[in-house]
């Protein structure tokens, strides 16, 4: 009983140091209504490449021409991860700072993997050495952006 136990607890250290038992854990999971989950190891995901693009080209040729800032403005946030591990990692979360002409932040948000993914790709892991492009559609109210920073973490 207090082997079984053992691996409950540690069923996670277990599938990472032994890939090979993964299935049987997430077998031995499915009466429990656990899960195994993957590595999270945020130092070997590096956000390779990212853009942040205009998609209303109807406001951009309004404000060029002198009008007013549009009430909503589309982007489209684009973003490359790279999983450098050797194993399968959970998807972290994307942290996007939009900022002003002076640096100062004006929004701030959490993108989950269902939001930068949807949820079935989400469901499976970020596969060791490889690398995904990533694509969320963006509408802003009331402010007017000219930066943004954008980090990972895993909550």
């Amino acid at each position: 009983l207090l082997a079984a136990q053992a691996v409950y607890v540690y069923r996670a250290g277990i599938a990472r140091m032994v890939p090979a038992l993964r299935p049987a854990l997430e077998r031995a999971c499915e009466p429990l209504h656990c899960r195994v989950p993957y590595a999270r190891d945020i130092a070997r995901i590096a956000i390779t490449g990212s853009a942040l693009k205009a998609a209303d080209a109807d406001a951009l040729s309004d404000r060029a021409a002198g009008g007013q800032e549009p009430a909503e403005q589309h982007f489209v946030l684009h973003a490359t991860l790279r999983n450098q591990a050797e194993q399968p990692q959970e998807w972290p979360t994307l942290v996007l700072d939009l900022k002003d002409a002076a640096g100062t932040l004006l929004v701030r948000r959490n993108l989950s993997p269902a939001d930068y993914l949807g949820a079935a790709r989400a469901a499976e892991p970020f596969a060791a050495r490889s690398e995904v492009l990533v694509r969320v559609p963006l509408t802003l109210s009331g402010v007017r952006i000219n930066g943004y920073q954008l980090d990972l973490f895993y909550p």
